[in-house]
């Protein structure tokens, strides 16, 4: 407990993945995500009320994403039933909002986003090879493999961020034992194939788009490196194809001949059918908060519920996010030493994956992870740099 007081930003990146940490599971009135939120808030708060130089300026992501969450306030009036508007919003409202402004106030330090990150890491790393013990144990045959009660999609989404996480900072020398990157280096793998045994195809995709992202990049700065890097991931690629690697029936889900087929993605646009008519019903103003609950897309929920007015908001904070990243990319990055520089990289990436992650899977109060990121990313033109890392 002390520890986590001490380095709210450990509890955080816990609070981000509690839900997977947790399998799914809550006992009693012990609820692990709350629990390690109020530990969070206190941590960051007791510096400050000790004295602590706290500064935060606002900017203009904050005011469009607060109209926002004004507008999903005001959608409780015309929803159709205001209870289950009300549980949306306040589910919103603690998971979503609250995440992105602690993420704003607080992490504005290099070595708290390296904590963050870190902590992101080992709880994917611990996942990960739970689930490959786990499929090994039942003679694991395809499918989906969850852990106890999680939702498939955001422990692969967890996956996803530490396989980035993983690769980014062996590339960019972020934690300098060579023991440690060696040991980074042998738990990729095993992160790649717990996202395989989720059956989960938007994190995988939405990881293996980051990557090359992340490799464009760099191209233009070590480009013998990407080409060497990305000839080695095609053949081991095509190994673990060509030979049968991996246990029999894990690659099914993933056969681009299948998808459209499948049961889950029948699901998704008979879903997404049903949004776009209330949609088309109140196209302004949305049918009102909690209207349609979980609608697989995170411009669609929004849209459906709050119509042309929330949406314009939400993209509005959006471009304004955007445009913080690239100016943190055009005018800042070049100037870093290469741990800054390759934190930096590694947030806005993993805020790219995410983003693209959230467009075909789960609702916007399980989005915290994406929310938190974007908040860190905008942060990253102003950090502070004092701490030697």
């Amino acid at each position: 407990m002390y520890f986590l007081l001490k380095y709210p930003e450990v509890s955080f990146a816990l609070f981000i993945s509690a839900y997977v940490l947790k399998g799914g599971i809550n006992i009693g009135y012990f609820n692990l995500t709350v629990i390690l939120l109020i530990i969070t808030i206190l941590g960051f708060l007791f510096p400050v009320l000790k004295g602590k130089k706290f500064e935060y300026h606002i900017k203009s992501p904050d005011l469009w994403f607060f109209l926002f969450m004004i507008i999903l306030i005001a959608g409780i009036l015309w929803s159709p039933d205001y209870i289950i508007g009300i549980k949306k919003t306040w589910r919103v409202f603690v998971l979503t909002f609250t995440s992105y402004f602690i993420a704003r106030l607080f992490l504005n330090q290099i070595m708290q986003i390296k904590r963050f990150l870190s902590t992101l890491l080992i709880s994917a790393s611990l996942i990960g090879i739970i689930l490959m013990i786990q499929s090994y144990l039942i003679n694991f045959r395809g499918g989906r493999l969850q852990f106890f009660e999680v939702n498939p999609i955001p422990e692969a989404s967890l996956l996803g961020m530490g396989v980035l996480i993983a690769i980014i900072s062996v590339i960019e020398n972020i934690f300098r034992n060579r023991w440690v990157k060696w040991l980074i280096i042998g738990i990729i793998p095993i992160l790649f194939y717990g996202i395989l045994l989720t059956g989960s195809r938007g994190p995988l995709v939405s990881t293996i788009i980051a990557i090359i992202f992340y490799l464009l990049i760099k191209l233009r700065e070590r480009p013998k490196f990407v080409f060497t890097f990305s000839l080695l991931a095609a053949m081991l690629f095509l190994v673990i194809i060509n030979f049968n690697i991996l246990q029999e029936g894990v690659l099914n889900r993933f056969n681009p001949l299948n998808w459209i087929d499948s049961e889950s993605s029948i699901e998704r646009t008979s879903l997404y059918k049903s949004t776009w008519e209330t949609v088309l019903k109140n196209p302004l103003t949305g049918a009102g908060t909690g209207a349609v609950y979980i609608a697989e897309n995170i411009f669609f929920e929004i849209l459906s519920n709050v119509g042309i007015i929330g949406l314009a908001l939400f993209i509005m904070f959006l471009y304004s996010a955007g445009r913080k990243g690239c100016q943190y990319l055009t005018k800042i990055y070049p100037y870093q030493n290469i741990s800054e520089r390759g934190i930096g990289l590694m947030v806005l990436i993993i805020t790219v994956a995410l983003f693209i992650d959230k467009q075909a899977s789960y609702e916007l109060a399980g989005d915290k992870d994406l929310f938190t990121f974007i908040g860190i990313a905008i942060n990253l033109s102003h950090v502070e740099k004092r701490i030697d890392i």
